[in-house]
C-alpha cells in the first residue's frame, strides 16, 4: 500500500523555526506547468519565486552522528531528489496560504529583507498543508498532493486536529510517496542534503 501512516517528527509538538520542503521523486522527471522549470529548478507562486536543488541518488551514503544515541552512524540508499535551497521564506509562505503567522514581523536588521526571512510559528500539521497548497498552485489540481486526511487531500489540517501538548491529533494525516507533488523531506534525505550530497570526512 503506497499510502501509509506519517511518521511523527519532534516538530509536530513544537514551533518549526525553519521549514525545507522536497519532491517525493526528482522534479526534472516530472510534468510540470509553466509554474516550475526542471531545468533550472526555479518555481513561481504569484509572482514570488521558489529554487529547489537537485540532490543525485546515493549508495550506502553516511549520514548520522556517532555522538547521538538516537541517530548513529548508518547507511542509507536515496534516489535523486530535489530540496529547497533555503528555508520557506515569509512571501512565498504567504504567496502560498494567504497568511504570514511569523512573529518576526517587526522591520528587518540593515541589509536584511523581512519577506526573505524564513516563516515561523508554524507546527508540523501547518507545514503538510504548505507542501499540499503548493503543490495545487504548481501543477493546478490536488491530484498529484502527498498528504491526505481520511481520504482527502483538500483538507489535510484543520485546528480541531491538531494535537495539544501531551496528546495525539483527532486524525492522523497519511502520505501516498507515490505521489509527484511537494513534501517534507525525510531525515535521512535533509541529513544526506546538509552534507552536500557528498560523504564527508
Amino acid at each position: 500500500n503506497s499510502i501509509r501512516k506519517c511518521r511523527r517528527f519532534s516538530a509536530a509538538a513544537g514551533i518549526v523555526a525553519a521549514i525545507l520542503f522536497s519532491a517525493c521523486t526528482d522534479p526534472s522527471t516530472n510534468s510540470y506547468t509553466p509554474h516550475f522549470d526542471a531545468s533550472s529548478g526555479i518555481g513561481d507562486v504569484g509572482g514570488i519565486s521558489f529554487k529547489m536543488i537537485k540532490i543525485a541518488a546515493v549508495q550506502n551514503g553516511s549520514v548520522g552522528n556517532a555522538s547521538e544515541k538516537t541517530n548513529p552512524v548508518h547507511k542509507v540508499n536515496l534516489r535523486s531528489y530535489m530540496i529547497g535551497e533555503t528555508e520557506v521564506t515569509q512571501e512565498l509562505w504567504q504567496a502560498v496560504m494567504g497568511t504570514n503567522p511569523s512573529n518576526s514581523i517587526k522591520p528587518a536588521a540593515s541589509g536584511e529583507v523581512q519577506s526573505k526571512r524564513p516563516v515561523e510559528e508554524v507546527n508540523w500539521f501547518d507545514a503538510i498543508a504548505f507542501c499540499n497548497e503548493l503543490t495545487k498552485k504548481v501543477y493546478g489540481s490536488d491530484k498529484e498532493c502527498v498528504y491526505y486526511l481520511k481520504g482527502k487531500p483538500s483538507v489535510v489540517y484543520a485546528p480541531s486536529h491538531a494535537p495539544k501538548p501531551g496528546k495525539s491529533a483527532l486524525y492522523m494525516p497519511e502520505q501516498n510517496m507515490s505521489k509527484k507533488g511537494f513534501r517534507l523531506p525525510t531525515e535521512a534525505e535533509w541529513e544526506w542534503a546538509a552534507k552536500g550530497g557528498q560523504d564527508l570526512t
